[in-house]
């Protein structure tokens, strides 16, 4: 009270600085709202880059999926081409087994034809020696004739060496040629069941190499259509790997949260669900984490300054008496000021520290995520 006692030039001089600690208490408020601002924004802040943590976790999973599935189309794809490579192989194969039953085939029908040929004309011959047997057989029976007409009855004693000689002459001379005769057709029957047998012969195998070309015929009609089955096969797993090759990742969309509009106006309404935007949304995160850090720091380095003036203009204007007075009371509300200062700080630093190492957390795996795409 001794110390506003000394007149109106006091009160001048103790108003300004009345005024300088209201302002200093202000702009003290100004900054714990703002600080407060910026614990409520780091926290936001925290709480969506989890879920985009969450995300790229999910998407860093549907990648790994779609690498497995191409790499399992790529096998099947790899082994397909290989059944089909064999397929045409054995197609081919066939073929070659075909041309050479069907050229065996035309050189079977030559031969026989020639045979039939050779058949006929031996048919012929043998035709034409029967009928030149008949002949000589009907002319040895009409010598037969004649001879048993020309010798009379009562002759048949007497001596006769010239017809006797003559009559013994054509029957060695008929004797030999129907000997001859009868093995040139015997030769020639002979010839004739040879050429049946062989002509039998030559028709089974005729029979038989048809029944194999109707065979082949009929395997090969089932492996086109199965070489058809294969392709068409091998086209679909080729434009189902091309589509999953082609196709983007979609991530899905985040839960809706509730920032201030003042941090979070430039972001959409609705996450894109490319893996661009998720990696450019982690890139803005990250600057605008840097930004608010950089501002946290400076609020709080305004603060510190301010609040050593603030008590430096306490000490330089309080007199002895007030000191002495009200010492038990200053100390106990510069202690609470400075523990309740040392407490916010220390909170929101850890805070913000919290939210560094998720966003440092949140990059690690979003390099990886970048890496293993462009892998891909």
């Amino acid at each position: 009270m001794e110390v506003y006692g000394n007149g109106s030039s006091d009160l001048s001089i103790s108003d300004p600085d009345l005024e300088r600690q209201l302002v200093a208490l202000n702009e003290n408020k100004e900054m714990e709202e703002e600080l407060h601002l910026a614990a409520i924004l780091g926290k936001t802040l925290l709480e969506r880059n989890t879920e985009l943590e969450e995300q790229v976790k999910k998407l860093e999973e549907h990648i790994d999926e779609t690498l497995l599935s191409n790499r399992n189309l790529t096998t099947q794809l790899s082994n397909t081409k290989e059944a089909l490579r064999q397929a045409n192989s054995s197609c081919e194969s066939l073929e070659q087994k075909l041309e050479e039953t069907e050229r065996e085939n035309r050189e079977l029908k030559t031969t026989n034809l020639r045979r039939q040929v050779t058949i006929d004309l031996k048919t012929k011959i043998i035709n034409d020696l029967h009928d030149r047997l008949e002949g000589f057989e009907r002319e040895l029976s009409e010598m037969k004739t004649l001879k048993s007409r020309d010798v009379p009855d009562g002759a048949s004693n007497k001596p006769s060496s010239n017809n006797d000689s003559c009559r013994d002459l054509t029957r060695l001379n008929h004797d030999e040629l129907l000997k001859e005769h009868y093995e040139i057709v015997e030769d020639l029957s002979i010839k004739l069941q040879n050429t049946n047998y062989q002509k039998n012969k030559t028709q089974t195998l005729l029979d038989t190499v048809k029944t194999e070309n109707a065979k082949l015929s009929e395997l090969l009609e089932r492996t086109e259509l199965e070489n058809i089955e294969l392709r068409s096969h091998v086209s679909a797993l080729e434009e189902k790997l091309l589509n999953l090759s082609t196709s983007e990742p979609v991530t899905p969309s985040l839960p809706p949260t509730s920032p201030p509009k003042t941090f979070f106006a430039r972001y959409p309404s609705e996450e894109s669900p490319s893996f661009s935007r998720v990696t450019t949304l982690h890139t803005e995160l990250l600057v605008d984490y840097q930004t608010m850090k950089e501002q946290y720091d400076y609020m709080v380095s305004n603060c510190r300054c301010e609040s050593k003036s603030h008590m430096n203009l306490e000490d330089g204007d309080t007199t002895k008496d007030d000191v002495q007075r009200s010492g038990v009371d200053g100390k106990d509300k510069k202690n609470k000021t400075e523990g309740g200062s040392v407490v916010k700080e220390s909170s929101l630093k850890d805070l913000f520290q919290e939210v560094y190492a998720t966003l440092k957390a949140t990059t690690v795996v979003a390099d990886r995520l970048i890496e293993k795409r462009n892998h891909k």
